[in-house]
Order: structure tokens, then C-alpha cells, then sequence
């Protein structure tokens, strides 16, 4: 259910010529590969969420700050990515790299909630996000997901919060499993062993049918 807010909070009206493509999965489950890939396929924008500078803060507000504090962090970073994303969508595509399970899951992990009260608490604002076309989720194996965070160069926050508390990453992927289920516009592909190239070519005809489909 969502709110019915002021007319000074709703979204502008805009128009939209292209397709909007959401990539989620746990972190070092190769969504940034993929965006940019498929964004050069498609001719597209590619958008972080929780984008920067926000993005720098998700360990220190995860760590710091209450289950409502959290909260509100990254209702925030969604709902500033919603405004990006309908920017894009007038003129061409967008592939984003995140979008509201990404938020909903991580929400839930790090405050041990249920999903569906996790769910539940930010189910009123998502009106306010541009519908997604296609929501990729990325399923890959903890071991994979492990020797990928423990050999990346440069670790974001994410990947530093999951190392500092390892017990994580199997509840996550399970949330994810779990929230993809109730996504109207989900399908879950595994990215074990398969190149990004591969995938690439598999999201993009996974697209090309959902846009065949009468709306």
C-alpha cells in the first residue's frame, strides 16, 4: 500500500523513451560489470544506487546509527536515485546497478527484521520510483561470493561491512532468493562459471522478450 502524498512530494510528470534494467544481488555478485556492459548493449545510462556521495556513508550509518536511522539513510539514497532514473528515462535507457531490494534486503540483514517487515516499512514510498522493465537477480554461489571479496583491489563499503561481520552473507543471499519471489518484474539467473559476456547476452534477450510483452 502507498501513501497518498502532498502534491509538493509527488514525482514530476515525465516522459520516458527508454527501458529501465535493474541488476541486484549481493555484493560482488558482478552487477558493476554487467551494468556497464549491458549499458554499451543498450546505448544507456548506468546508475549506482545508493549513489554517490551517499554510498560512502552505508558502513558508517550501518554501524552508528539505529534501525530508524538506517532506515531513513537509505529510503533517502532510493528515493534520489528514483529522481536520477526518471531524469535518464526521458531521453534513452537506464541500467541500475541496485534498486529497492538491494535496500529492502540489506535493511533487513543488518537490523535482523523479517523481510516482510522490512518490506513493509518502505512499501508506502514505492510509488515513487519509476517501474522497472526487467529486475536481473544475481545468484552466485558464497564461495564464489567470498574469493571475489577477498580478491578485489579496491573493497567498497559493502564488501567491508559483510568481511567484518562473515555470519551475513548467507542470511542476505537467502533474503534475496526470498524478495525476488515476490517481484513482479524478477527472474533470477546463476552467474556461476558463465562470463559477463554471457550474461550480457542473456539479460539482454531476457529484455528484448519483456518488451514484446503487451504492457
Amino acid at each position: 500500500m502507498t501513501i497518498d502524498l502532498p502534491v509538493c512530494y509527488r514525482p514530476p510528470v515525465t516522459g520516458r523513451s527508454g527501458a529501465l534494467v535493474v541488476l541486484e544481488g549481493i555484493s560482488g555478485s558482478g552487477k558493476s560489470t554487467l551494468s556497464g556492459l549491458l549499458a554499451q548493449r543498450l546505448g544507456a545510462e548506468v546508475l549506482h544506487v545508493i549513489p554517490n556521495p551517499l554510498a560512502g556513508l552505508i558502513g558508517y550509518v550501518n554501524d552508528h546509527g539505529g534501525t530508524l536511522t538506517q532506515f531513513a539513510f537509505h529510503l533517502a539514497g532510493l528515493l534520489d536515485g528514483a529522481d536520477s532514473a526518471r531524469r535518464a528515462l526521458v531521453s534513452g535507457s537506464l541500467v541500475a546497478d541496485r534498486w529497492t531490494g538491494s535496500v529492502v534486503v540489506n535493511h533487513a540483514a543488518v537490523n535482523q527484521l523479517d523481510l516482510e517487515v522490512a518490506a513493509a516499512q518502505f512499501a508506502p514510498y514505492l510509488g515513487y520510483l519509476p517501474r522497472a522493465d526487467l529486475t536481473v537477480y544475481l545468484e552466485t554461489s558464497e564461495k564464489e561470493i567470498r574469493h571475489r571479496m577477498e580478491t578485489r583491489p579496491a573493497r567498497p563499503a559493502t564488501d567491508r561491512f559483510l568481511v567484518r561481520r562473515p555470519q551475513l552473507l548467507p542470511r542476505v543471499q537467502e533474503l534475496y532468493r526470498r524478495f525476488a519471489a515476490t517481484d513482479p518484474t524478477g527472474i533470477a539467473i546463476s552467474t556461476d562459471g558463465r562470463s559477463p559476456d554471457e550474461l550480457t547476452e542473456e539479460i539482454h534477450a531476457l529484455l528484448e522478450v519483456r518488451r514484446a510483452q503487451p504492457r
